[in-house]
């Protein structure tokens, strides 16, 4: 049964130790994972030697088992990372993965997004209770009445696709879509993942405040954060360490597409997510107060569904 958008109590911390992992196998849109180790793991695991031990044993099993070129591991132990690299990143050069190998981490960039929105609400441009169509007028169909910022920040729209179709190329035909959409269920009672619904919540989050997402991103979130090596965009200086995801063997990189950097297109290395991932876990390490506030406003729990429980991207 699904329980709509109740505050409750904050999404719950991950275990002692975290496992962040970036892979150049690519299954669907991204090779990236965020893992708790289980306790019953770590038993032998006393100090940093044994911890290398044991992550070199197991991460080329799994590279090995998925036919994974390359991999970036980082390991928060007792609150510090610790990096591995296996592999490679270019097949074609024989580039090997480091630590600074930039990574495509698709769905994780979700997690941004819905910090970029708590951000928002912190400032006072957007509430969760807000029509969508006071944030975008464009969409006055029927379809769209009673549907909120918080059924778009968590799914619940009534049935908006994974993806866009392939006509949609662009802000006028994004526009056209999102008119003649019709839903499946009423708002607030079927929770649907969708990049079309995340995606447009972190877009109209932004909106107010006169930048692209992109640019908002980085001088809201990412500098403040100091994370220098996470981009929408790769640029020309570090196109060198841009991985390839392989799929078949096949050399890949995602296709550009609109909301893609809201839903799913950031790039960034292993050690700037492993310093995002440990400021989600403790962010009163924060020293911006409008930063520290909005990842601790994301992590709280706004809908469930059985025995998930749905944040802002998490």
């Amino acid at each position: 049964m699904f329980q709509p958008f109740a505050l409750l109590r904050p999404l719950p911390q991950v275990l002692c130790l975290t496992a962040v992992i970036l892979s150049s196998h690519v299954t669907a849109a991204a090779g990236t994972a965020l893992a708790a180790v289980k306790p019953a793991a770590l038993s032998g695991i006393n100090n940093e030697a044994a911890l290398a031990a044991f992550v070199q044993q197991q991460v080329p099993k799994l590279m090995q088992q998925h036919q994974i070129p390359g991999m970036a591991v980082a390991v928060l132990w007792r609150g510090q990372p610790h990096f591995y690299s296996f592999g490679l990143a270019d097949k074609a050069q024989q580039k090997a993965v480091t630590p600074d190998t930039l990574f495509e981490v698709g769905s994780v960039s979700k997690t941004y997004a819905g910090v970029m929105g708590a951000l928002a609400m912190q400032q006072g441009q957007l509430k969760l209770s807000d029509p969508v169509s006071q944030h975008w007028p464009a969409l006055k169909g029927r379809q769209w009445h009673g549907v909120t910022m918080a059924h778009l920040a968590t799914y619940t729209v009534g049935g908006l696709p994974l993806q866009f179709p392939s006509s949609v190329t662009d802000a006028a035909s994004m526009q056209q879509f999102y008119q003649k959409w019709q839903p499946k269920w009423p708002a607030g009672t079927q929770r649907v993942y969708a990049n079309t619904s995340i995606g447009l919540f972190a877009h109209l989050a932004v909106k107010s405040s006169g930048q692209p997402y992109a640019k908002a991103l980085k001088s809201q979130l990412l500098e403040p954060l100091q994370l220098a090596h996470t981009y929408t965009t790769v640029p020309a200086s570090e196109q060198a360490h841009y991985a390839w995801g392989y799929a078949d063997g096949a050399a890949v990189r995602i296709k550009a597409g609109m909301l893609q950097d809201e839903a799913g297109a950031l790039k960034m290395s292993v050690r700037d997510l492993a310093a995002w991932l440990k400021v989600n876990m403790d962010p009163t390490q924060v020293q911006q107060a409008p930063v520290r506030e909005a990842l601790q406003l994301a992590q709280q729990r706004y809908a469930q569904v059985q025995q998930m429980y749905q944040g802002l991207g998490w």
